[in-house]
C-alpha cells in the first residue's frame, strides 16, 4: 500500500498506481476502501477489464455471488488468461452462482496453458467431488498427488475413499495424519480403513 500510494503521490493519474493500491487494500481487507477506489476508476473507465474484475470480487467477497457473477462473466478469456490466479477467481464465481461446470471449464483452461497449477487442480478437484464424479477428481488431482499441502492430501484421500480403493486411501491417510496430527475425523477413518484392509490390530 505504501509503496502505491508513493508512486501516486508522484504520479496522480497514474491509473496502474491506483489499481495497484485496490489490490494492497484487499489484500489487507479493507474493502470498503477498495470498492470506493473502484467505483471511482469506472467511472473515468467504465470498460476497464480490471476495475470490472475488481467490482465482482469485492461482491463476492460480501457474499453476493449472483451479482459478482453477473458482471465477471462479461469478462472477455483473454482478460482471463493474462493471470491464472484471476482465471481461478472467475471460476469460483461461477461455481458459487450455481454456473459449476462453467467453473470447471474455466479452471480447466487454465491447466492446459499451465498443467502443473496446484490451486486450479486442487479446486476442479474439489469441483469433481461436490458432481460426485471421484473418477474425474482423480484425473483432476493426480499429477500433483505428491504434494505436501494438506488440502490436497486430504482431497485425495477422499477422492480414494468414494473409488473404494482403501490400501490408497489408508496410505493418503496416514499421509494426512503425520501433518494434521490429532484430528479425530483422520483418526477415525484410519482405523476404519486398517480393519477394511485386513490391519484388525491396528484398527481397534
Amino acid at each position: 500500500l505504501d509503496l502505491a500510494n508513493q508512486l501516486l503521490a508522484k504520479y496522480p493519474g497514474d491509473t496502474q498506481g491506483r489499481f495497484a493500491r485496490v489490490e494492497a487494500y484487499i489484500n489487507l481487507k479493507r474493502d470498503a476502501e477498495a470498492k470506493a477506489e473502484v467505483d471511482a476508476l469506472l467511472v473515468k473507465y467504465p470498460n476497464a477489464s480490471l476495475g470490472l474484475y475488481y467490482r465482482a470480487l469485492l461482491l463476492v467477497r460480501a457474499g453476493d455471488a449472483k451479482a459478482a457473477w453477473g458482471i465477471a462473466q462479461n469478462l472477455s478469456a483473454e482478460f482471463r488468461d493474462t493471470s491464472p490466479r484471476i482465471a481461478i477467481m472467475v471460476a469460483e464465481m461461477a461455481v458459487r452462482a450455481g454456473n459449476v461446470d462453467t467453473g470447471a471449464s474455466i479452471l480447466n483452461r487454465v491447466l492446459l496453458k499451465i498443467p502443473e497449477m496446484a490451486a486450479a487442480r486442487l479446486r476442479l478437484g474439489a469441483i469433481r467431488m461436490q458432481q460426485n464424479n471421484p473418477e474425474a477428481a482423480l484425473a483432476a488431482v493426480q499429477p500433483i498427488q505428491d504434494s505436501t499441502d494438506p488440502l490436497v492430501i486430504e482431497l485425495l484421500s477422499n477422492i480414494y475413499l468414494k473409488l473404494r480403493r482403501d490400501q490408497d486411501a489408508l496410505n493418503a491417510f496416514k499421509r494426512l495424519d503425520a501433518i494434521a496430527k490429532n484430528r479425530a475425523d483422520v483418526k477415525r477413518n484410519l482405523g476404519i480403513l486398517e480393519i477394511r484392509t485386513g490391519n484388525v490390530d491396528q484398527g481397534i
